[in-house]
């Protein structure tokens, strides 16, 4: 069976991606540059921040509900705790923690 165009069995990607020896190379050359080590870091994200301030509390919270032949909690356990409390605070809260800093 012949296609529309009547063309057989040349199929053309309506997208028009072309065949892997006309791709183009990216707009860097491949050549790595070196961070300044001095250079100023960006401030944390506000949760991130949030996360600095609660993680003593959480934790201490955390170790006192624990029993005494349980194991230590993981950082996973505490992340997901930060996270839910994180989640509960309404949006003025949040930029209050931004403010903080």
């Amino acid at each position: 069976m012949q296609s529309p165009a009547g063309e057989k069995g040349s199929r053309k990607n309506p997208a028009g991606g072309g065949s892997s020896a006309t791709k183009k190379k990216s707009g860097k050359s491949g050549e790595k540059v070196e961070k300044d080590p001095n250079a100023p870091k960006r401030p944390a994200n506000p949760f991130f921040q949030f996360c600095q301030e609660q993680r003593p509390l959480v934790m201490e919270r955390l170790g006192s509900e624990q029993k005494s032949g349980e194991t230590e909690t993981s950082k996973q356990e505490l992340t997901k705790q930060l996270a839910s409390k994180w989640k509960t605070l309404n949006p003025e809260d949040k930029k209050v923690s931004l403010l903080s800093s």
